[in-house]
């Protein structure tokens, strides 16, 4: 398994690129916002890599953040989203933004995806939505999402509304909203908390759920 890979860029063109590493060069498949980003020809360039190894295909994917990496591996996860699909989630979003697309439960916020229809983003969201919800906080972004929501909903109502919309925009279900607000009502007093510490509290319960 290749993991990784660093070296000089030999060729840089739409949909790949190959890297010198020494005695061998490596012919490297890469998305659009990471081949725009990367090093000119002849200078360094290191990227992490997904080794692909079938009957019908042996490739190297490349990446230039961890972060595109693991989002790349979570939406292969999905049934029927194959290297070449997951590839296009990357060149058309940045991981955070697909993360937040799926733990949004709404097809229509991907955008326009090629090779992706309605039905393939539908799947991606029912397949990859705990995994998301789980790599989401193990980046941190659950905390700034929590925020927008929180801050985009604090108007629309009391604090209760808030709190519960807030999750719901985070792909939390009716009953999982009852069981958190519950379960953070009966171990603290909610009333020195505000809206945000309360959400927070709810998504470290459910996610303790999972384990």
């Amino acid at each position: 398994m290749i993991s990784y890979v660093k070296g000089v860029l030999l060729l840089r063109e739409p949909g790949r690129v190959i890297l010198n590493t020494g005695n061998l060069g490596f012919t490297i498949r890469v998305d659009q916002i990471t081949e725009i980003q990367m090093s000119a020809v002849g200078q360094e360039q290191e990227l992490y890599t997904y080794h692909v190894v079938g009957d019908k295909e042996m490739s190297l994917y490349g990446f230039d953040s961890l972060l595109k990496l693991e989002v790349f591996e979570l939406l292969l996860g999905a049934n029927k989203v194959g290297p070449k699909i997951a590839l296009s989630f990357l060149s058309a979003l940045s991981p955070e933004d697909i993360i937040q697309s799926i733990l949004s439960k709404d097809p229509k916020t991907f955008g326009k995806i090629v090779g992706a229809g309605k039905k393939i983003l539908s799947q991606v969201i029912l397949d990859c939505h705990d995994k998301a919800n789980r790599l989401a906080e193990k980046v941190g972004l659950i905390a700034s999402i929590d925020s927008e929501l929180i801050e985009s909903n604090s108007s629309s109502g009391n604090d209760n509304d808030t709190v519960n919309s807030a999750l719901k925009q985070l792909g939390f279900t009716a009953s999982e909203i009852r069981s958190s607000v519950k379960y953070v009502e009966n171990l603290k007093s909610t009333e020195n908390m505000n809206q945000e510490d309360i959400v927070q509290e709810c998504l470290k319960y459910f996610y303790q759920s999972l384990k």
